[in-house]
């Protein structure tokens, strides 16, 4: 049991609490609450750590700049400067918000991975998008969502049906 508040300690052990955690939580009293959690049995940690946000675990690194290599050029490529990344005609492009355009040697899955998704979303099996990108928002017949970036993209940028509930929850965040 994890709360502010130590008056519901008696309440929470009468529930069957194996430990009771003050907020916010220190990371002595959390490896305490998970060895009582391993020796009592029957609980998934893995999903327990998820539960609480990742407390303990590691936070996971994302790619801050990319290198673009031009002939004989080397470009460093901050990734707060990229406005969305797409493919087209087997080649990935990564735009900035200057509107200049690169091409990629990364996969759309292996780039998708390494971007932050507080920042960065995959709308399509095609495409990936910043959060400050996005320009405008039109519903379209089928359930699709149809995208005016900026810099503005020299191809329909639509939200696959499949991916328009995450990408509104998103939005939100």
């Amino acid at each position: 049991m994890t709360t502010a508040y130590d008056s519901y300690a008696v309440k929470a052990f009468e529930a069957g609490s194996i430990d009771y955690l003050l907020k916010p939580v220190d990371s002595t009293a959390l490896k305490r609450a998970v060895a009582r959690c391993r020796t009592n049995g029957g609980v998934d940690i893995e999903a327990l750590m998820k539960a609480l946000g990742g407390i303990g675990a590691p936070r996971k690194e994302y790619k801050e700049r990319y290198i673009i290599r031009i002939n004989d050029r080397i470009v460093p490529l901050e990734t707060t400067n990229i406005a969305y990344i797409y493919s087209e005609d087997k080649n990935n492009y990564l735009v900035t918000f200057e509107g200049k355009k690169y091409i990629i040697d990364s996969s759309l899955d292996v780039i998708a991975d390494e971007l932050n998704p507080e920042q960065f979303f995959r709308i399509s099996r095609s495409c990936i998008i910043a959060m400050k990108a996005i320009g405008s928002i039109t519903k379209q017949a089928g359930g699709r969502l149809r995208l005016t970036s900026v810099p503005e993209a020299d191809f329909e940028m639509t939200v696959s049906r499949s991916r328009v509930d995450d990408f509104l929850v998103w939005l939100e965040k």
